[in-house]
């Protein structure tokens, strides 16, 4: 679709956001065939590259994790941010939970770097359990109030995404634990994680 893509993400309705090298993002309207469209946004005041992007799930609000640390929000396809600047770190992974209330941030360096962030009143929410080494994925439930962290420590730590709370932990995988994604349907939660021997565990 595009060169020099850093980061895309799914934005609901048949959309598709796109960030580039040089602080630019495109968005496509596959829904509505329309031609992708594209333009700087406010980030490019403060020279810094969005290394990662997630989308509300109804479309509204974009969230990009930026190459200078910092959270920056804006409408789709709007140039000035939603909300003000949020310090964070460099992230690995940026995801929304189904009501988009809260995002959850992982990190690309360093030892159990996570953080949820609650939207509505700007805050992170506190994590009970952590992993004692570099944090390697995360997921939100589609339907239930669950939020996932799996690391290189051969851990993944389920947890009440509003709370903090755990809820489920698995500590014996064979090897470091790379993704870890949950079940997308309604029924009893199941995780599947992969690990760096190669091998899938489903549980």
């Amino acid at each position: 679709l595009a060169t020099g893509v850093r980061t895309l993400s799914w934005a609901g309705a048949g959309r598709c956001v796109l960030a580039h090298a040089g602080q630019e993002l495109s968005w496509y309207d596959f829904a509505a065939g329309s031609q992708p469209l594209r333009g700087a946004w406010a980030a490019a005041r403060g020279g810094a590259e969005a290394v990662r992007l997630a989308a509300r799930p109804d479309g509204s609000e974009l969230a990009l994790a930026c190459a200078d640390g910092r959270l920056r929000f804006f409408s789709f396809g709007g140039s000035e941010p939603l909300r003000a600047a949020k310090e964070l770190f460099l992230a690995r992974e940026l995801h929304f939970d189904r009501g988009g209330g809260l995002l959850l941030a992982v990190g690309a360096a360093g030892r159990g770097v996570v953080r949820t962030l609650d939207l509505a009143s700007g805050k992170p929410i506190v994590d009970r359990v952590s992993h004692t080494a570099p944090v390697t994925g995360g997921d939100f439930h589609p339907f239930a109030d669950l939020a996932l962290t799996c690391s290189q420590d051969r851990s993944v730590y389920v947890r009440e995404s509003s709370t903090g709370e755990p809820v489920a932990r698995r500590t014996d995988f064979p090897a470091a634990v790379t993704c870890s994604s949950f079940s997308r349907d309604d029924g009893e939660p199941r995780v599947i994680s992969g690990c760096a021997d190669g091998s899938a565990h489903i549980w």
